[in-house]
């Protein structure tokens, strides 16, 4: 549990900055998050944090039936991260956003993977 909880809280930071960086490169129209308008962005990175909660909460767990569900969620949260990276890569040309992405991509896998394998 020493070492899932803290990836955990990680990937829930780099979703957070991800969220930040995507609203702060990109202004966008009516419908978007931008950083005008800060109560708008409090409310997505509350959503997404509510949103992964529930495989921080299955990661506290010591049992190999919660560590394999919490991995599966993670990966599904891993799978559009990798596809947004790609889309973000082959349609802007803002290399900390890429970074950025690409960095929660790899944390947020890296997580599913201690969750899975580590069982201390």
């Amino acid at each position: 549990m020493k070492y899932r909880v803290p990836m955990l809280f990680l990937a829930i930071i780099f979703i957070s900055l991800s969220i930040l960086t995507i609203a702060s490169n990109n202004p966008s129209g009516g419908s978007g998050v931008t950083v005008d308008q800060p109560q708008d962005i409090w409310m997505v990175v509350a959503f997404a944090v509510s949103i992964f909660l529930p495989a921080l909460i299955l990661g506290i767990f010591n049992s190999t039936a919660t560590r394999v569900i919490s991995s599966i969620y993670q990966i599904l949260f891993a799978i559009p991260a990798f596809i947004l990276t790609l889309g973000i890569i082959f349609t802007t040309a803002v290399p900390i956003l890429v970074f950025v992405l690409f960095l929660s991509t790899i944390v947020i896998t890296a997580s599913a993977v201690t969750t899975l394998c580590v069982t201390s």
